[in-house]
């Protein structure tokens, strides 16, 4: 659940179908859970996204954004956060795991905002939103992370039985409809929220890192 109450004033109400989407993000290899990289671990950039904070993804960046606009055009309910777990528990190294999920209930297009921000400052890279029309944030009153024995794997039987015959991939479109989405609800149905333990434990990290470059 979101940490950070933000204003909702500028977004706009969203109805999506019931169905839903798997969207792999970059995980903090130097951490058990798998939070976002804002460490920068895999050398593609300090990633801001998911929010756990504000329950947003799109709002703070346009980090993935043409996916997420995609998820958007598309009008999917819920998005499944997913990682190829490469943390530091052993036990979960290498499987795929729906680690969190989000019922989008709301809306904003932010590429004016992440266009200003960019024009303030052109020693960085270009936004991925430059090129593209609209750069959607979306919301969710009920995004949810959760421990690793609490995770989703997305295992070879599961795959085979969703009728895929490779395993999951970043580039793969795996949608979650009909009985395919309701096990994976059910299965979140009764999950402890560990949010909380992810906003503290990337709080954990951060801080370390502001002392040691002080």
């Amino acid at each position: 659940m979101p940490k950070i109450e933000i204003s909702l004033k500028d977004w706009q109400d969203y109805r999506g179908n019931n169905k839903g989407i798997v969207l792999f993000t970059e995980p903090c290899l130097q951490a058990a859970l798998p939070i976002r990289d804002e460490l920068d671990d895999n050398g593609k950039g300090a990633c801001h996204e998911p929010d756990y904070e504000t329950g947003t993804y799109g709002l703070q960046t346009c980090h993935n954004q043409s996916k997420i606009n995609a998820i958007v055009k598309a009008k999917y309910a819920y998005v499944f956060f997913a990682v190829k777990y490469a943390g530091l528990d052993d036990a979960f190294k290498g499987k795929y795991l729906i680690y969190g999920m989000a019922r989008i209930d709301k809306i904003r297009d932010m590429r004016e905002r992440h266009m200003a921000a960019w024009l303030r400052d052109q020693s960085r890279e270009k936004p991925e939103c430059y090129g593209l029309e609209k750069s959607w944030a979306i919301y969710s009153s009920s995004m949810r992370f959760f421990d690793l024995p609490d995770c989703f794997e997305l295992t070879k039987e599961t795959m085979e039985r969703w009728g895929f015959q490779k395993p999951p991939t970043r580039q793969m479109k795996l949608e979650l409809e009909g009985e395919r989405l309701k096990e994976v609800l059910d299965f979140f149905a009764d999950k402890k929220d560990s949010t909380d333990d992810y906003v503290e434990t990337l709080a954990e990290f951060l801080d370390e890192e502001e002392e040691e470059e002080a």
